[in-house]
């Protein structure tokens, strides 16, 4: 917390604290993908048997495909002992949204009791709703530009989406998003 308070980030320059937060990018990845490869080497000695957990999710091509790569034991709890009980997608759109809307809510109380932690599960169910009804042409078939583009734009909103995961208030995310771009907006103190 002392690396992302008002103090720090108003004396690193934009460079620095975009690398900082594109480095805790990495981090928090290959923090949990480590200890997930480490569970799975430890349970081989062992004689158990446990699946992938971490499938390459920065290099998916959507944000649908990041959820079904990062975490994968996570989203499949919530997949089959939430989404599914309440009806997946076979109730029509509007039902759908809703079981998505409960799954990313629950799942960012999952991960804090604070309001930060359920912004970012509503910003994820924003995103992920936006590609169901939305996105329909299928990555692989848009031009070789399209698709790079197409990658920066999903690596530029995990970025955000980590941003409001760690920040415990939202004037520090716009601090932190501002000073990372650059762009000059000044949050209240």
């Amino acid at each position: 917390d002392a690396a992302l308070s008002a103090e720090a980030l108003a004396s690193a320059s934009s460079g620095t604290v975009f690398l900082g937060t594109v480095f805790y990018m990495l981090q928090i990845y290959l923090d949990f993908s480590a200890y997930s490869d480490m569970a799975i080497g430890m349970g081989l000695m062992c004689g158990l048997h446990y699946c992938e957990n971490f499938n390459y999710p920065y290099c998916a091509d959507s944000a649908t495909d990041f959820w079904r790569r990062w975490h994968i034991s996570l989203s499949t709890f919530f997949r089959d002992y939430v989404y599914i009980p309440l009806g997946g997608n076979r109730h029509g759109r509007k039902r759908q949204l809703l079981n998505m809307l409960a799954v990313w809510l629950l799942t960012g109380l999952w991960h804090g009791a604070s309001w930060n932690y359920v912004l970012w599960g509503l910003y994820w169910f924003v995103w992920l709703a936006g590609e169901k009804l939305f996105l329909h042409t299928p990555y692989a078939e848009l031009p070789l530009w399209k698709r790079i583009l197409r990658h920066c734009g999903l690596l530029a909103g995990v970025w955000f989406g980590w941003m409001l995961r760690i920040c415990r208030s939202s004037a520090r995310q716009l601090r932190i998003c501002s000073s990372a771009t650059a762009s000059g907006i000044s949050p209240p103190a």
